[in-house]
């Protein structure tokens, strides 16, 4: 049976599951490359960021942007799956870029 893409509803042999123990899925056509914040502010893949009012134990960690994905029903429209730079494992949530802050201001 074909997973529903969280975003768009399409129903498809490619929409695949974002985050390991979550129902979020995703299908290609709601994955992009880039996303903006509430102040206008661009993060890309493989943008190194914080987590900014998450859980204490991800503060001042380095997380690497591992996907950016359409999700319409977040404030700003656009959910990033992070990779803990130090660790290399996945987060165990995806994450409104909104609640991200870059680490480098290039």
């Amino acid at each position: 049976m074909a997973n529903r893409c969280s975003n768009c509803l399409v129903e498809a042999e490619n929409v695949f599951q974002v985050v390991e123990n979550r129902d979020y899925f995703a299908c290609p056509n709601c994955q992009v490359d880039y996303a903006k914040n509430r102040n206008g502010i661009a993060f890309l893949l493989n943008e190194e960021v914080n987590i900014s009012g998450a859980h204490p134990k991800m503060d001042n960690r380095i997380f690497v942007i591992k996907g950016i994905y359409i999700f319409e029903e977040c404030e700003s429209g656009r959910m990033c799956l992070l990779v803990d730079k130090e660790t290399g494992r996945d987060t165990k949530s995806i994450y409104d870029v909104n609640w991200l802050t870059k680490i480098n201001n290039n």
